[in-house]
């Protein structure tokens, strides 16, 4: 076993005990569960050098009779960088958007902005990410998550139609007769799934 401190910028510490084969990325996900920082906005510092997710910390920290003091750093524009990538890995990108429901207030254009692009991605597992983060993120006094919601219900792929309509079911506000009846335009859609989606919206909404 290894024990660490981690400190923070913000005064914020940590002690913990691990076992010397656990990876940083470990090291990470207790900091997160003790202080609500997501991994991926966390850089973790020994003698001001950069610990690597994927090394185990006894790569770092070798002595295990000494108590080793971890700087933590936080930045949180890692989650937006991550989100305008658009070659990372599905998993990468699950992961940024569930740190995004984390840390973002609501009606922050930037959050409903990056959301609403993933509602457009080819992956199921992506596009129900979004659409979970969105109901955290957007402020039913904003009308523009509707707004780019809206703006993929003619897109060429049925799944991601359906997460439009799914979308807009969450955001929408209750009788808007606007959004009724765009979705509704949708009941002939060649896709069931689709048509399906539509016919629990009009519910949702009416």
């Amino acid at each position: 076993y290894v024990h660490i401190v981690v400190s923070s910028v913000a005064g914020d510490s940590v002690e913990l005990r691990v076992k010397s084969a656990s990876s940083v990325k470990e090291v990470k996900l207790m900091v997160a569960e003790i202080l609500q920082i997501p991994p991926l906005c966390q850089t973790l510092l020994l003698d001001e050098q950069s610990l690597k997710d994927d090394a185990e910390i006894c790569t770092y920290c070798q002595d295990a009779t000494h108590m080793h003091k971890l700087d933590l750093i936080v930045c949180y524009d890692a989650v937006y960088d991550s989100l305008e990538e658009c070659g990372c890995h599905a998993s990468k990108t699950i992961e940024a958007l569930a740190a995004l429901a984390q840390i973002a207030e609501r009606g922050h254009e930037r959050a409903i902005v990056a959301c609403c692009k993933w509602l457009g991605s080819t992956s199921e597992d992506i596009r129900n990410a979004a659409l979970q983060t969105l109901t955290f993120v957007y402020s039913p006094e904003d009308p523009r998550a509707a707004s780019l919601a809206k703006s993929l219900l003619n897109n060429s792929s049925p799944g991601v139609r359906r997460s439009a309509i799914q979308a807009l079911s969450q955001v929408a506000d209750s009788g808007d007769l606007h959004v009724l009846h765009q979705i509704a335009e949708c009941l002939g859609d060649e896709c069931l799934e689709v048509r399906e989606a539509v016919g629990k919206a009009l519910l949702a909404i009416a």
